[in-house]
């Protein structure tokens, strides 16, 4: 014979409701990050360097950069055919981050780097770094290291992110971290 006693129901009820109530808080404090940076920009006060980082290593790794015809595709191509990217990034349209993007990105040159990302306007400079946690290895070091500016940087910046990393070859993929120093 199987009794319920109202005890059980209510501890049910109880976990439900907070269960339900923690996901909500949790769309909520996504939606008021998301709106508070579209409405805010980039924080660019010096004392937020390390926010900003986080800011434009979130935007970096999880936007796969754009064509201006559209294609998301940008890795393949090469020369005076990357004048046409109108945005950068290096997620993997799948999952995670993509190990061709981050290869490809030397292929795009520096300055234009800074332009699409917005750096260039406020003076910024970064480096960006994706380093193969299971090879033990640098994919890609990428941008102007601020060693050589220790003089001239007035501010700096750092973030770090552990990413998924796509091979394209499932017996390949790998976690990797992704170091971002912006300065000034």
């Amino acid at each position: 014979m199987n009794v319920k006693s109202n005890n059980d129901e209510g501890i049910v009820h109880i976990i439900e409701f907070i269960a339900c109530f923690t996901v909500v808080i949790f769309l909520l404090s996504n939606f008021l990050t998301v709106y508070a940076v579209k409405m805010e920009g980039f924080p660019n006060a010096e004392e937020n360097m390390d926010k900003f980082a986080l800011l434009f290593s979130d935007n970096i790794i999880s936007s796969t950069g754009k064509m201006k015809d559209g294609s998301t595709t940008w890795e393949y191509v090469t020369g005076d055919s990357l004048k046409s990217l109108q945005s950068i990034g290096i997620a993997d349209i799948n999952k995670g981050v993509s190990y061709q993007k981050c290869i490809s990105l030397s292929n795009v040159d520096y300055t234009d780097f800074r332009k699409l990302t917005g750096l260039i306007d406020d003076g910024y400079y970064v480096n960006l770094e994706v380093y193969d946690l299971k090879k033990d290895q640098n994919i890609i070091s990428y941008g102007d290291h601020p060693q050589g500016h220790a003089n001239s940087r007035s501010s700096m910046g750092f973030a770090q992110r552990i990413v998924f990393l796509n091979y394209g070859n499932s017996n390949l993929d790998t976690e990797a971290y992704v170091n971002i120093i912006l300065y000034r």
